[in-house]
């Protein structure tokens, strides 16, 4: 009898949820919107996208004109994200930057496509990583956040399999961490305009070469702290020859204009595990 009475409730539950979208939906869109881009809509709401966001989303597309099919597909794109655990802001606001810029409806949906698929391929690496919801979100997103500012898939792969290298040999105490900060390095390298490949070697070898995640952040610091020094491809160019040379950039600063005298890195990720120093694969704890 008590488990009847919970099936009831929970029924009646549901009848007076469905009707309360329903509203949300129909009040929120003029009479003239298609009854499947409605539907579309309510289906966005139950999986999980705010009913403000998702009737504002389909209002706007309304006035700016986008045929049904390409709005339906703007839809699906968002739902595809939810469905898999993605962010849809990033989504969102990939679709109204087109519409502030008046691009083509034609050419903003595949634009968000691109950034769902961004963001799927991001996230499957980071659940290799990590099982940690806030850690997969953080990696996610500054390794989708590198590859919008110009790094390439090759690129990225180049970095991530060093990382998974390192995992699966045991030589960072915090590999998450250290996912984390490699990603973040990338991603300000090619903000600051380094190209793909460029960004890729000095990530990957500085990776293979044994750095930590504290060491990982003290090159991304360096980095940017020389910019007022000489301009962002030339650095890394000189900090990629130093990896190639055995040298470490990061120890020696003075090493940079020749390397004359630069310090020997000591090792890589795969050697000894070394201590944490120049060229020591102990991980890190962060910043």
């Amino acid at each position: 009898m008590k488990n009847a009475s919970i099936g009831f409730l929970l029924l009646a539950f549901v009848v007076l949820a469905v009707p309360v979208a329903a509203d949300e939906v129909d009040d929120g869109l003029p009479m003239t919107v298609n009854e499947r881009i409605r539907t579309q809509t309510r289906e966005m709401i139950q999986v999980g996208v705010p009913a403000d966001d998702a009737v504002e989303m389909t209002r706007r597309m309304v006035q700016h004109r986008f045929r049904n099919e390409l709005a339906l597909q703007a839809q699906q794109e968002v739902i595809d994200a939810c469905r898999k655990g993605l962010p849809y802001g990033p989504i969102l606001n990939k679709l109204q930057e087109g519409l502030a810029k008046q691009i083509p409806p034609e050419d903003v949906v595949p634009a968000m496509r691109v950034v769902r698929e961004r963001y799927e391929y991001t996230y499957r690496h980071a659940n290799q990583v990590t099982k940690n919801r806030a850690a997969i979100e953080a990696l996610g997103e500054a390794q989708a956040q590198g590859l919008a500012a110009g790094l390439e898939i090759r690129d990225m792969e180049r970095i991530n399999a060093r990382v998974m290298e390192r995992i699966r040999l045991k030589t960072c105490d915090d590999c998450p961490r250290l996912a984390l900060e490699s990603a973040l390095t990338t991603r300000d390298m090619a903000r600051l305009g380094v190209d793909s490949p460029t960004t890729g070697d000095v990530v990957s070898m500085a990776l293979e070469k044994g750095y930590d995640s504290p060491r990982m952040v003290r090159m991304r610091h360096q980095f940017r702290s020389r910019l007022n020094q000489e301009e962002p491809q030339g650095m890394a160019n000189r900090y990629a020859h130093a990896f190639r040379n055995g040298q470490d950039p990061v120890e020696d600063e003075s090493g940079l204009g020749g390397f004359a005298g630069g310090q020997r890195i000591q090792g890589g990720a795969s050697g000894s595990g070394g201590s944490g120093g120049s060229g020591g694969g102990s991980g890190g704890r962060g910043k």
